[in-house]
C-alpha cells in the first residue's frame, strides 16, 4: 500500500495531468482524487495501467483514434456510432463510449444515459429509412456473450423478412420453486449492491458538503478580515 508521502506525490502528479484537460470534463474526477485515501488512490492507478494496456491492444480505441478506417453515421466528444463491417444485416450499426470501458456498470450514469438516448433517437431511423420491419437491440457482456471486443458496444441491427438473423434459445419452461430460488439470490445480491452504492453515494456528497461548507467558511474570513482592515 502507498505510504502517505507517496500517495500525496501521486496525487499531485494525477492534478497536475487533469488541469490540461477541459475542466468541464474532468471536475468531478479532480474532486474524488483531492479526496482519495491512499488506498484508494492506488487502486486507481492500477485501474488506469490496466485500462491504458487494453486501450491499447483494443480495435475500438485504434477506430476512434483514427487509426484503423471506418464509416461513421454519428460522432461527438462522448459517444461514437460506426456501421459493422461484418454485419449481421444491412444497416447493422455499433454504438459505443470513446471512453474505454468493458462492461455497462464500468461507465458513469449521465454518460450511459446520453448513450441510450442517442439509441432511442437512432433506432426509428434506422427501421424507417432502411425500410426493416423491426430492429434488434443487443449488448454482449463478455467474451461468453459474444463480446467479441473488450470495449462496451451496442448493436443495433435492423430485421428483414427471411434475413437469417437468429438471436433464438430453447424456450423450455422452468420450475416455478427453482424460478423463485433464483430471484431470491438476485433480489439479495442487488439490494445488497444498492444499499453499498447509495452508502458511496452519501459518503460522497458529505465530504462534498463538508469541503463546501469550509470553503464558504474561509470566505467569510477572508471577507470579515478585510473590513477589519
Amino acid at each position: 500500500m502507498l505510504s502517505q508521502e507517496q500517495a500525496e506525490h501521486v496525487r499531485k502528479q494525477i492534478l497536475e495531468q487533469l488541469e490540461k484537460l477541459p475542466q468541464e470534463e474532468v471536475g468531478d474526477l479532480k474532486k474524488e482524487i483531492q479526496e482519495a485515501s491512499a488506498e484508494e488512490l492506488e487502486a486507481f492507478i492500477g485501474q488506469l495501467q490496466k485500462a491504458q494496456k487494453l486501450t491499447k491492444e483494443c480495435i475500438f480505441c485504434k477506430i476512434i483514434k483514427g487509426e484503423i478506417e471506418t464509416v461513421k453515421i454519428f460522432e461527438d466528444k462522448e459517444l461514437l456510432c460506426i456501421l459493422d463491417i461484418a454485419p449481421a444485416s444491412k444497416g447493422h450499426a455499433l454504438v459505443m463510449p470513446k471512453q474505454h470501458v468493458q462492461f455497462i456498470q464500468d461507465i458513469k450514469p449521465e454518460l450511459l444515459a446520453k448513450l441510450f438516448h442517442f439509441i432511442q433517437s437512432l433506432a426509428p431511423v434506422l427501421i424507417q429509412v432502411l425500410n426493416a420491419k423491426a430492429l434488434s437491440i443487443y449488448i454482449p457482456q463478455g467474451q461468453l456473450a459474444g463480446q467479441r471486443v473488450q470495449h462496451f458496444f451496442v448493436n443495433l441491427i435492423p430485421r428483414y423478412e427471411n434475413d437469417k438473423v437468429s438471436i433464438v434459445w430453447d424456450r423450455k419452461q422452468e420450475d416455478k420453486k427453482e424460478l423463485q430460488r433464483t430471484a431470491e439470490i438476485i433480489r439479495k445480491a442487488a439490494i445488497s449492491k444498492i444499499v453499498k452504492e447509495l452508502e458511496k453515494e452519501k459518503e460522497k456528497l458529505l465530504k462534498h458538503e463538508k469541503a463546501k461548507k469550509q470553503e464558504e467558511a474561509e470566505k467569510i474570513y477572508k471577507h470579515v478580515k478585510r473590513r477589519r482592515v
